[in-house]
């Protein structure tokens, strides 16, 4: 049996802000095992409420729950709300205690915009990988990724021009998408390849990037990747390993791939469709690893027929497709794009 323990009282809650509109709580309890805990299980122990007019809802925040060393730790899945504050309710042997807390108040002109992660997440990625992609928590102005965005050989030299000259946004201009020309990838084409296998290369934000809200960025990002041989070979969906979800509940679909992807490709590619009303389940994805995505419901799943769409921009870190790899040279092969990708499910009860 799961418990909680109460040994500083509320100082035994752990808020840990350094993002602060996904922040880490955590509480102490008695456990052996590690990972994930189902949300039903956990609620038991600790809730997140967020407080209206000076009272907490009674509905607690949606998010996940796993268990680290002695602890358990909750993380919101979807960012919180500026200038909101919430109540922690912890349940423990010795009754009941609680924390409140509140996000940053809303960015002024003059403040800062922060960069929230930059994917991929692996230190180790493939000679040919051909994209980046930097999520920023607020949305970005426009600009010219070869003159803000660098990358770093080992030597600390920029290679020049890496980027194709056209920035491109997802998720309302806070996802920035970054391609390495294709022209430096592909066998046969006399262009130097830019990244050498066995060395690593870092990637260079510069502060001179400015949100929509005009709101600089706070401090130089870097992120160090390390290359090894190029990839050239398709992904496959580990189907065996996908496990639908419990009815009426919010519950995180998990994909797993044979290979690191594409984080771009994954939350613009894949699509959750309700087949019995044939509309998209709308949701978010939380990143695990890049070979491990979860898609989040906004909605409890129903007691209905359900289908995952993997559309043909859905890749890897080369840009090698499920159904065929990045460099094809026939039209036939091309033609594979058009082959559906699916995995149908039906929720499963309580």
């Amino acid at each position: 049996m799961l418990l909680g323990t109460n040994a500083k009282g509320n100082d035994s809650i752990l808020i840990d802000l350094s993002t602060p509109l996904r922040p880490l709580i955590s509480v102490p309890i008695e456990a052996t095992d590690q990972g994930e805990l189902s949300i039903s299980t956990a609620q038991k122990i600790l809730t997140i409420h967020l407080i209206n007019q000076g009272h907490p809802l009674s509905t607690p925040l949606f998010g996940t729950y796993t268990i680290r060393g002695n602890r358990l730790v909750f993380e919101p899945i979807y960012a919180l709300q500026m200038e909101s504050s919430f109540k922690v309710i912890y349940h423990h042997t010795n009754g009941t205690s609680s924390k409140v807390f509140s996000t940053p108040r809303r960015k002024q002109i003059g403040q800062f915009c922060h960069v929230l992660q930059i994917y991929p997440q692996s230190y180790e990625i493939p000679q040919n990988t051909c994209f980046f992609h930097v999520q920023f928590d607020q949305p970005m102005q426009n600009f010219k990724p070869n003159e803000v965005i660098k990358m770093l050989d080992q030597k600390g030299n920029r290679i020049d021009q890496l980027w194709r000259v056209q920035a491109y946004w997802l998720n309302n201009k806070t996802s920035l998408v970054l391609m390495v020309h294709p022209g430096r990838l592909k066998r046969g084409i006399d262009w130097e390849i830019p990244f050498k296998e066995g060395e690593e290369y870092t990637l260079l934000i510069d502060t001179n990037l400015k949100s929509s809200y005009n709101c600089p960025l706070k401090n130089r990002i870097k992120k160090t990747f390390k290359i090894t041989p190029p990839d050239r070979q398709s992904p496959s969906i580990l189907f065996d390993k996908l496990t639908p979800p419990t009815i009426a509940s919010k519950a995180p679909l998990s994909l797993l791939f044979s290979e690191k992807m594409d984080y771009g490709s994954i939350i613009d590619g894949v699509k959750v469709i309700n087949t019995q009303t044939q509309k998209v389940v709308h949701g978010n994805f939380r990143v695990v690893s890049d070979q491990n995505f979860k898609f989040i419901p906004n909605k409890a799943w129903e007691n209905a027929p359900y289908k995952v769409v993997f559309e043909k921009m859905v890749c890897d870190l080369a840009n090698n497709r499920i159904n065929r790899v990045f460099e094809v040279l026939t039209i036939e092969e091309k033609k594979k794009d058009w082959i559906p990708v699916e995995w149908l499910f039906r929720p499963t009860p309580k």
